[in-house]
């Protein structure tokens, strides 16, 4: 995947984060629907920590399955309603800090 393809999600992730509604938890549930299509594969070796550690801790609970096998809660909702405001900030300044360290590292056209 492109980088730039990347460096459009991480933007709309951190925009999220900035200037979305509700708490740190409400706004990476958005950022990380601005980002959900992002893979390992798409980030240099060197930043591909950071963007795992963001996700796993995006999803640490998983989600809350029907007797069905339906879904009936996404694991990052029932992440972000089972974690603290400041482990969300956490994650919040990692994603950021992830977003910045691409965009340095990417040549402008």
């Amino acid at each position: 995947m492109a980088i730039h393809y990347v460096i459009e999600k991480l933007s709309a992730a951190t925009r999220a984060l900035a200037l979305g509604p509700g708490d740190m938890r409400s706004r990476l549930v958005t950022a990380h629907l601005c980002m959900h299509t992002l893979r390992d594969s798409d980030f240099p070796n060197e930043l591909r920590k950071d963007w795992r550690w963001i996700s796993e801790q995006l999803s640490r609970r998983g989600p809350i399955v029907r007797d069905d096998g339906t879904v009936r809660v996404g694991s990052v909702e029932n992440t972000m309603q089972h974690i603290q405001n400041r482990t969300a900030v956490k994650i919040a300044e990692r994603l950021f800090e992830l977003y910045r360290a691409i965009t340095e590292a990417t040549p402008r056209e």
